[in-house]
């Protein structure tokens, strides 16, 4: 590399910076394929690697409403595997010595490979083959993985790291709410874990493409000969669309913003943020000097008077960030011990009014932008990586249409002023609207505040949602059908439930259902396991089947352009299904490796136990859903052959459809098949009896309020750190009359984060860090419980203040009015969130079909909660929920509870061991 030798010929600004770089940088070569895809070719010989760097022009700004996260989860679901390379992305390349990483941005998601030249041709047949068929790869299985993998690394990188959560609550404070810059790639994760395989389809297809995309390779190759292999790889891929997002309007504050954050942090901390402009603005490179300027070195003015002057802060850091539709300016200062953080805020604001009335001396300017210089020829050492030559390329191609307006901010620097940071400072920040957030270590309570908003103002009143109708008919065979049309995107959802779930067979068999559901799709008598799963991998199409204790649910999700072969490989599915031996016996032995690992989680342990004390042996619902190991063990494909036939009552079936389709084709689609199938299902199927059928007397006959006194069972598990507690009893049914009053009192004690009992034990006593209470209404019965993990060495206590708490509700501390006008809008303000996607919306009212509500069930819910006052609830509490009849499962170490026991419940415990079949 050639280049200046002396300091003083970088501070020059009477050559471009263009000319000066080129003296070390060949210009990039910048190509592009017939179907859109940008090629950037950046040879360099001297480095004994190649980067292979690819930029979709889409990143978290773009994630759908609702599915804040979409886009980083699709960046993780890029390295589950494509169809020609289908184990997974990573490994075949680290074999051969690469690096392999991605991150996903507001505004791009970039891919990069580092690896030997000789690698070149394998990581770019593996990008196209990523780029072009990832989606035949992608399965249910893999998404949940990855949503999985997504809540484990925010845990790691925001909820348990030291201040981990302030950009969130910046974001969502600077910008307002709906803005794409309102919250950070990570997404919101119940949002990420409600997404859906077809949602993640559609944005790949959408996004995903050649023209929405730029490929730049750097460091030691051919030009020539991989610009052949670029050709060869990715020419044939459909180009798709540039995707371009409408810009909102940019963000405006009109009062400072204040928060308080309450962190396990050692260091308390102050962010001041401001909006600002986007990277086009002349005044984006303006501001990125004023903020090298104020904190780039030791000689800057924020540090020289906030750390070395004054000793108030450790720290201090300053930063511009212009993105395309906004930008903001961020200040971060770390407090030294008892210092104050208004002393901090006054030197703060006394320097940033200085330099927007007097600007910055020459030898500040020129000193901040060598750093930047320097900063910029640092970046090009590496080719690959994040912030490498192809990087900063992409970067420039991707956001200003060329790849050496990567100097732009650099050329542009050269040029101001100090009267240009001046008027900068004073259009941005001098006594400007920011946010404004202090972290605080000093408690290990954690809550957010915000003591001085804009204007304290009552929110106006919000009229009733009005729940979505479907177009009703009934099939010839007497089945339900209810359709949805939604034209938004090319997708539909269907499912098809029955009245039989695990509530229709004995405990005898407990867990028939779920195995039932799990073996459905693995082929059909005219197609094997494989040909049914490529034929609906073929269609870019998704089919799963699952039980719960009231129905068995099929569902397809799809491109509507396929619905008609989608219905006729359901229908194949719901008439002829195989049973593969082969196929049983690996899910069986899989469902029984599960249930062993049950073991190893005290909550299912302690769920397992609870069942046991609240249901007679030969109750349904005294064995879980999946089952348990002694029942499952005998379950033969009879069983699900016999269960399969006892949930083909069609009229006891519903089938919801949602999306872009004609109502009165799918009606009559489905009414050709049911002609055309023979009477009873093709497959021969043992007679149902007792034996599959549950008789519905042993579910009536269960109270819905427990008569069996308070009763107490202690699981010792050695070693554990924590105890896991469950308790309750039976509650009433999903078709009640009080239900929905139930709900709204549930919300008031433990069904929400404000709640009575997560109040108590958590934000008050610290006894907890998650506890919740829920009524669970099936067809014939429910339950009511409340679950928590405790603090072992306060067991008796906290399982104190949970009687506490109950007995107050329904006694001398009943629902407040208050507290029933809150819950209430809450219940009212969450319902469209149930119907936002196609799969909340089936799920809903397949929901209603399997407990016999009535159609309009949403439309009356208003109606329904209105007349739920504190004096209501207080007799719903008193009728429904009993302190002195709990049945309480405790999963702890028993050595470190045991002097405790005496005083749990004022009743003698049962103690088992965790593996002990038998309940005393």
């Amino acid at each position: 590399m050639s280049g200046p030798e002396d300091s003083s010929s970088l501070v020059s600004g009477s050559e471009s910076l263009a000319s000066w770089f080129a003296g070390f940088l060949k210009p990039p070569r910048r190509r592009v394929l017939a179907n859109g895809l940008e090629v950037i070719l950046a040879p360099r010989d001297e480095t004994p690697m190649v980067a292979v760097n690819l930029w979709y022009r889409v990143g978290s700004k773009d994630d759908p409403p609702h599915r804040r996260g979409l886009a980083h989860l699709v960046e993780h679901l890029m390295f589950t595997g494509s169809q020609h390379y289908p184990s997974d992305f990573v490994g075949p390349l680290q074999r051969l010595g690469a690096r392999v990483n991605a991150s996903t941005a507001p505004d791009r998601t970039n891919y990069v490979v580092d690896l030997p030249p000789d690698h070149l041709d394998v990581a770019l047949a593996m990008e196209a083959d990523r780029m072009a068929n990832l989606v035949p790869a992608l399965t249910p299985e893999k998404l949940a993985v990855q949503q999985g993998v997504i809540r484990n690394e925010a845990d790691q990188d925001y909820t348990n790291k030291p201040y981990g959560r302030v950009w969130s609550l910046l974001a969502e404070t600077l910008f307002p709410p709906g803005h794409p810059y309102s919250w950070t790639p990570i997404g919101v994760i119940e949002e990420v874990e409600a997404v859906e395989l077809n949602e993640c389809v559609g944005f790949l297809r959408r996004h995903y493409t050649p023209a929405n995309a730029c490929l730049c390779v750097a460091g030691a190759f051919d030009p020539d000969r991989a610009w052949e292999r670029i050709e060869h790889w990715f020419e044939a891929i459909d180009g798709g669309a540039r995707w371009d997002r409408p810009a909102p309007a940019p963000p405006r504050l009109e009062a400072d913003r204040w928060i308080r954050l309450h962190d396990r942090v050692e260091v308390d901390r102050l962010y001041e943020m401001w909006p600002s402009c986007a990277m086009d603005d002349p005044d984006d490179p303006t501001l990125e000097l004023l903020a090298e300027t104020l904190c780039g070195g030791r000689g800057s003015r924020l540090h020289r008077a906030l750390v070395i002057e004054s000793e108030l802060a450790t720290e201090v850091s300053c930063s511009q960030w212009g993105r395309l539709l906004a930008g903001s300016f961020a200040v971060v200062v770390g407090l030294r011990p008892g210092r104050s953080a208004q002393a901090v805020r006054e030197i703060l604001e006394r320097e940033l009014r200085a330099v927007a009335c007097h600007g910055v001396t020459p030898e500040e300017l020129n000193a901040a932008h060598l750093r930047k210089r320097v900063a910029a020829i640092t970046a090009l050492e590496r080719v690959g990586g994040f912030g490498g030559l192809a990087d900063q390329l992409n970067a420039a191609q991707v956001f200003r249409g060329d790849p050496l307006a990567w100097l732009s901010p650099l050329e542009a620097m050269a040029t101001r002023t100090p009267q240009d940071l001046a008027a900068a400072a004073q259009r941005w920040l001098a006594d400007r609207p920011r946010v404004q957030l202090d972290v605080t270590g000093r408690s290990n309570r954690r809550f957010v505040t915000m003591p001085n908003p804009v204007a304290v103002v009552s929110p106006p009143v919000s009229s009733p949602p009005r729940p979505p109708r479907p177009l009703a008919f009934t099939l010839s065979d007497g089945a339900t059908l209810w359709v949805f049309p939604r034209r938004e995107t090319p997708l539909v959802t269907i499912r098809t439930s029955f009245r039989a779930g695990a509530s229709s067979h004995p405990p005898s068999l407990g867990g028939l259902a779920r195995l039932t559901a799990a073996c459905l799709t693995l082929g059909t008598q005219r197609r094997d396991p494989d040909t049914f799963a490529a034929a609906f991998e073929s269609l870019g199409a998704t089919v799963s089947a699952w039980a719960g204790w009231d129905g068995t649910h099929l569902g397809f999700s799809g491109l509507a352009d396929y619905l008609d072969e989608g219905l006729d490989l359901l229908s194949d599915l719901l008439s002829a299904p195989s049973w593969p031996l082969r196929e049983f016996s690996r899910v069986h032995a899989q469902t029984m490796t599960a249930l062993k690992a049950a073991a190893d989680s005290p909550d299912a342990v302690a769920h397992r136990h609870w069942l046991r004390l609240i249901y007679e042996v030969d109750h349904p619902y005294r064995v879980p859903l999946q089952g348990v190991e002694a029942t499952v063990a005998n379950l033969t494909r009879d069983d699900l052959r016999a269960f399969h036939q006892l949930r083909h009552r069609s009229s006891a079936a519903v089938w919801i459809v949602v999306g872009r389709l004609d109502p009165e084709w799918v009606r009559d689609r489905l009414d050709a098949w049911l002609v055309a199938r023979p009477p009873g299902g093709e497959v021969p199927t043992p007679e149902v009896g007792d034996a599959v059928a549950c008789p519905k007397s042993q579910l009536a006959r269960t109270p819905w309020k427990s008569e069996r006194p308070g009763r107490l069972v202690v699981v010792d598990r050695p070693g554990a750190s924590q105890a896991v507690v469950k308790l309750g009893h039976p509650a009433p049914p999903r078709r009640h009359p009080d239900i929905w009053g139930l709900t709204v009192l549930n919300l008031i004690l433990g069904g929400q984060f404000v709640s009575r009992l997560n109040t108590r034990l958590r934000e008050e006593k610290g006894l907890t860090y998650s506890i919740e209470s829920h009524f669970d209404h099936r067809r014939e019965g429910g339950l009511f419980g409340i679950t928590a993990a405790l603090q072992a060495d306060r067991l008796a206590e906290a399982l104190g203040e949970i009687r506490r708490e109950l007995i107050d509700l329904t006694s001398d501390r009943p629902p407040t009015t208050r507290e029933a006008a809150e819950a209430r809008a809450a219940l009212i303000g969450q319902l469209p969130q149930r119907f936002e996607t196609a799969a909340g919306l089936t799920s809903e009212f397949s929901s209603l079909f399997l407990h016999e509500q009535p159609l309009d069930e949403f439309d009356q819910l208003h109606d329904h909660v209105a007349d739920l006052t504190a004096d209501r609830l207080a007799e719903l509490a008193q009728r429904w929920i009993d302190p002195q009849r709990l049945a309480v499962v405790v999963v702890a170490d028993l050595n470190a509870i045991r002097n405790q026991l005496r005083a749990l419940d004022g009743v003698d415990p049962v103690v088992l061991t965790q593996d002990d079949p038998t309940l005393i």
